[in-house]
């Protein structure tokens, strides 16, 4: 008999690497390495636009969605990823870098003036995120 899918899990589980990954982004984005975001060209908001309330909201509507699905696809394709508790959701996490924020990232200079250290410290936050993002959820779904 097929397991029931636990949409409470599921969600809280959503919940929480949605939480994680805003918190990283703060700490990371707002904090830590904000001064990335000082090199030429400024092509960025003033902090007041993104502070505002409908980038607020908008942000972690977006955030939160895509936490859902990151859980969603993990569900689908676990049983295909090698090893086994958060390691399973490390290797989960490098893929989705690769065929996510890599592919997405690395093309950013043909389209757009953009710092190359700015596209070197995303390459390197998102795969870290991703990963213990990952590591979070394979921990929850064994």
């Amino acid at each position: 008999m097929a397991k029931k899918f636990n949409y409470k899990k599921w969600f809280l589980v959503s919940i929480l690497i949605w939480f994680v990954s805003s918190v990283w982004t703060f700490i990371t984005c707002g904090w830590l390495f904000n001064g990335i975001y000082r090199i030429q060209p400024v092509i960025w908001r003033s902090p007041e636009q993104i502070s505002s309330f409908s980038s607020i909201i908008g942000s972690n509507l977006i955030g939160l969605v895509t936490a859902m699905i990151i859980v969603s696809v993990f569900l689908l394709i676990k049983k295909q990823i090698p090893y086994s508790k958060w390691r399973r959701g490390v290797v989960y996490g490098a893929l989705l870098w690769l065929i996510g924020p890599f592919i997405f990232i690395a093309a950013l200079p043909f389209f757009m003036t953009i710092a190359v250290e700015v596209i070197a410290y995303w390459l390197i936050n998102y795969l870290v995120i991703y990963m213990i993002l990952g590591a979070i959820i394979g921990a929850f779904y064994r």
